[in-house]
């Protein structure tokens, strides 16, 4: 889509190879997953006044903190294997972006390196992966999601190949899709650019939003 990636010094990039964790059908759950776990571990270092934006990134106090992209191949021999990557501003925010931006020293109001967050994320990545279950346990990741989703209850725009549509944030749908209230009706949306139109630390960055 033409955007730029940075990586300044000092951040972290990290990635997971996935073997054959789940059917090719449930593999963008893998997004929530790992989401929950880096939420999780910004949290065992005493971050605070995060949120997950739909559908894997974090924010705080409005400002991009880390972004999520999973990307899947299947070889001719079968199976299926998944790269989940995690970028995260542990030292530096990009002043040069289109967005709001954030970095979690700045938010923990300390030094954070990428190596202390990386010890905790692998963690709760292999502990969050073990309750998924490859799939059948994604009821309760969708609820602990949940529990920490930017907007939920309040305007969103979405921008996709239909053009912009406004609306309220309901929920997301078994499978993990975002339900929007619009025109009185629900709307099932699957993939666009997301905005949070209302609350301080729910507010802005468009991401790239996918579905099933």
């Amino acid at each position: 889509m033409g955007r730029k990636w940075t990586s300044p010094p000092g951040n972290l990039y990290a990635s997971a190879l996935l073997v054959d964790a789940t059917p090719i059908a449930k593999a963008y759950q893998i997004g929530f997953v790992a989401g929950l776990a880096l939420h999780r571990a910004v949290q065992d270092l005493g971050g605070s006044e995060f949120f997950l934006k739909w559908p894997n990134d974090l924010l705080w106090r409005g400002g991009k903190v880390a972004g999520l992209l999973a990307e899947g191949v299947s070889p001719p021999s079968g199976g299926f294997a998944c790269v989940m990557g995690v970028g995260v501003n542990c030292q530096i925010a990009p002043d040069n972006a289109a967005y709001s931006t954030a970095s979690l020293s700045q938010a923990l109001n300390r030094s954070v390196s990428a190596r202390e967050l990386f010890d905790r994320l692998v963690e709760r990545f292999v502990e969050t992966l073990a309750a998924w279950r490859g799939g059948e346990g994604f009821a309760d990741i969708r609820s602990a999601w949940l529990a920490v989703a930017a907007g939920l209850g309040a305007p969103i725009r979405i921008a996709g190949a239909e053009g912009l549509r406004e609306g309220v944030f309901e929920t997301l749908d078994a499978q993990g899709r975002l339900l929007m209230r619009r025109q009185g009706r629900v709307e099932i949306v699957e993939a666009g650019d997301l905005s949070l139109l209302a609350g301080e630390a729910r507010m802005e960055h468009g991401g790239r939003a996918t579905g099933s």
